[in-house]
């Protein structure tokens, strides 16, 4: 939790990923500059919360949640602190 402080553009981004959207996707229903989405996305493979799930044919990214979210419960601790 420490991880997110009170970055709440990193907890948008971390809970949209999910395994189906490419970060151009993400970047689109969340509104934001693709160079934002993309640095919170390496601040949380870094941090070992996301990794890539595949690479599109056309070459978009798609990331997923490791097994370390689940075990921690985070993205419902995260809900429940930041009100989303």
């Amino acid at each position: 939790m420490k991880f997110f402080g009170w970055s709440k553009e990193r907890v948008k981004v971390f809970l949209a990923v999910d395994g189906v959207k490419t970060v151009e996707a993400i970047k689109n229903a969340l509104k934001m500059k693709k160079s934002h989405v993309s640095a919170r996305i390496t601040e949380l493979k870094d941090e070992g919360l996301i990794e890539l799930k595949r690479i599109t044919p056309e070459g978009y990214y798609i990331y997923t949640k490791t097994e370390k979210v689940k075990i921690l419960n985070l993205e419902r601790k995260l809900r429940k602190q930041f009100h989303l």
